[in-house]
């Protein structure tokens, strides 16, 4: 949950000297905002990818207009 900080303080108390919690919840912080990340990474990478596909879809239906290419003579 969000009170990590409150369970992570438990944890040393109960301990004396270095214990492996401090570790422990450095790499689960770490570890959790990388997996956030990548899930809205992910999102909108979707909804971009959704959207270029439309945007394709839309001008591939209108009429040919004029064209722009360039032509080497």
């Amino acid at each position: 949950g969000d009170n990590w900080l409150g369970i992570m303080r438990d944890a040393l108390s109960a301990h004396q000297g270095f214990n492996f919690s401090v570790l422990y919840f450095i790499v689960f912080v770490v570890a959790a905002q990388f997996v956030l990340l990548n899930v809205v990474v992910a999102v909108l990478m979707k909804n971009l990818i959704a959207a270029l596909q439309q945007n394709t879809q839309h001008h591939d239906h209108e009429e040919e207009g004029p064209s722009f290419e360039t032509r080497n003579d």
